[in-house]
Order: structure tokens, then sequence, then C-alpha cells
């Protein structure tokens, strides 16, 4: 690898601006990337890289080649680079990507019994990355969340360990996805912790489902459960009435995928 390129100090600032700002963010149509598996991931998503940043201190002699693959490079120090990153283990790499346009409804190709996951007004990142990580790891055909959600947050980003680069999403109105779900016969299953919603154990997730899970403290607007086909809640045996969002949502999800695959 060569000596360490010098960085301007601008430079630094507008990195830490993508960092930091999601207007920013949106403003340029880039984002900050840090760590080699989730830069993996971005790229095998099909986003476009635009200049990767690395400390040579930090930078793991077994991944040379791997460099090849970014035009533009800048090696800066351990002192540039620490400020810049948010975790320690950052495998020494931090890449700018190029947006992605999102998805529309109709480009979808959905799989012939498809599982479908609808995120609604969830506001901690780490919640909404580790949703996507649960996404991926079941093989959800979509998530739809709202048009607000910054997917390209480094918290959503670190928490979905790059899942949220590979997984198809889609931001649109609650009326379109509606109207959507409807034409292609996919049941509505709201989560609820009203008294009277079904155990999820005892209701049939075997079939063409959109799971919705609405944000963590007040839940799905009345919206979703005036028009859902059924309103679940996952039973509580103990002291507390309520799980994690995203833990909730992978009890759920993962309930879907045994119904299919494992049933006797």
């Amino acid at each position: 690898m060569k000596n360490e390129s010098i960085i301007s100090n601008s430079k630094i600032k507008t990195l830490l601006a993508l960092q930091k700002k999601s207007k920013i963010r949106n403003d340029k149509k880039i984002f900050l990337v840090e760590g080699i598996k989730e830069i993996k991931m971005a790229i095998n998503g099909g986003y476009i890289p635009e200049e990767a940043f690395i400390c040579i201190e930090l930078y793991s002699n077994n991944n040379k080649e791997f460099l090849n693959f970014f035009k533009k490079k800048t090696f800066i120090s351990l002192k540039v680079f620490t400020k810049l990153v948010y975790r320690d283990n950052s495998g020494g790499i931090i890449v700018i990507f190029k947006q992605k346009k999102f998805c529309t409804l109709e480009q979808i190709q959905l799989s012939s019994n498809p599982l479908i996951l609808i995120i609604e007004k969830i506001e901690k990142p780490g919640n909404i990355g580790a949703i996507f990580r649960t996404a991926d790891a079941a093989s959800v055909d979509i998530v739809i969340l709202d048009k607000k959600i910054d997917l390209y947050n480094p918290n959503i980003i670190r928490s979905s360990l790059g899942s949220v680069f590979i997984i198809n999403k889609i931001k649109e109105s609650f009326n379109k996805i509606f109207c959507w779900l409807k034409n292609k016969n996919i049941k509505i299953i709201a989560t609820c912790l009203k008294q009277d919603a079904k155990n999820i154990y005892k209701i049939d997730l075997s079939t063409s489902i959109a799971i919705i899970i609405g944000n963590e403290t007040i839940g799905l607007s009345k919206k979703w459960l005036k028009n859902a086909n059924k309103i679940v809640k996952i039973p509580m045996y103990g002291t507390v009435d309520s799980l994690n969002v995203s833990n909730a949502a992978a009890i759920i999800i993962f309930e879907a995928i045994r119904q299919r695959f494992f049933k006797e």
C-alpha cells in the first residue's frame, strides 16, 4: 500500500457531515459505509462507490485485492480515520457510495407465496436496522416503509450488517400500499397489544401476507388496524406486556417461516 495521502479539512468536514446529517446525504445523493462486510453488501446490492478512504494502520494485508475495486482511493492516518468512523472494528476502510432509487410497487416481482413486511413510523435507527437483518435472514420479499425514514443512517446500516442494501425496499403512501395489497390478494396482518388481538401461534401465516409493525411507543395507526384482515399479538407470560419492536418483528416473521416450511 502507498503512503498516506493528504486529505483537506474541508473534505473531513464533508465526510463527518455525511455521517451525522440526513439532509446532507439526501442533498448530495451520497452516503458513507464503514466496514468491509457492509461495503461488500452495498456493492452486491448494486450501489456504486465514489471514493474509498483507507487507514493503513488498520487495513488488513489479506484484503489488498479488494482495494482494486475502487477507482478513487485516499489513504488516511489513524487519527483522521478515528474521527470518521462510528465503531472500533471498521476494518480500516470507509467508502462514499452513490444513493440508488428505490423500487416501485409495479417493479417488484413477488414469489408465489409472498411474505411482505411493512414498518410504520418506527423511530430508532437501531430497531430499523435489526428488522432489516431479520427480513434478510427470512428472505422476505419486500420491506415497505415510511417516506421519511433515512435508510442511509449509519446506525441503520451498522445494525442491519449491510442487509439494508440487499433487501427489496419501497417507500410509498398508505393508500397505494393498501390498494396494491388488495389487488394482489395479500392478507394484512396487523400487530397490536389490544386485548382481543389473536395469538400469532393460532393464526395461519402460511399464505400470502403482509405483516405490519408499528411505532415503538404508540404502535400502529388506526388506518392499518381498521383495514387489517387479522390483528395479532405475541402472548406474554411474564410481567412485561411487550417486547422490543425488532424482537417482536423477528418472532412474528419466523413464525410465518415455521408455518411455511416446517409444518408437521
